[in-house]
């Protein structure tokens, strides 16, 4: 996948540089526009190569000949389940929860860190041991 594409445009300028006429990128999942918030270190949303460029963009921002990207559907009937069975929020298709749409990755572990100091200070649990 493409993140913040840094990676990928090294990449495609070293395949430039070993004498490569054209690169032709094509990445096996859907473009990335919005931040993983359920386990995934992701970047914030104004980080994201796909949420702030075109694929065109993205195209010339990496330097490629080409560049295509596996459909959401590609990718879902690639497996042979339902959308039902994926979380796919990070491909644009909604969060299983409620997230602000401008939200830093951190947000969730700073609200955990705050529930974890309230248990180990003899706030009543959320949970028994």
């Amino acid at each position: 996948s493409i993140v913040r594409a840094t990676t990928t445009t090294q990449i495609v300028k070293m395949m430039f540089e070993s004498g490569a006429k054209e690169v032709h990128v094509r990445i096996t999942a859907p473009p990335i526009t919005h931040p993983c918030f359920y386990g995934i270190d992701m970047a914030s949303r104004s980080e994201l190569a796909a949420a702030r460029m075109t694929v065109d963009e993205i195209r010339e921002h990496l330097g490629a000949t080409s560049l295509g990207y596996l459909s959401i559907d590609g990718a879902v009937g690639a497996v042979g389940k339902g959308r039902d069975h994926f979380c796919l929020a990070c491909f644009g298709a909604g969060y299983p929860l409620a997230v602000p749409s401008e939200v830093r990755k951190t947000a969730f572990e700073e609200d955990h860190v705050g529930v974890m100091a309230a248990v180990s200070s003899g706030q009543p649990k959320l949970f028994d041991s």
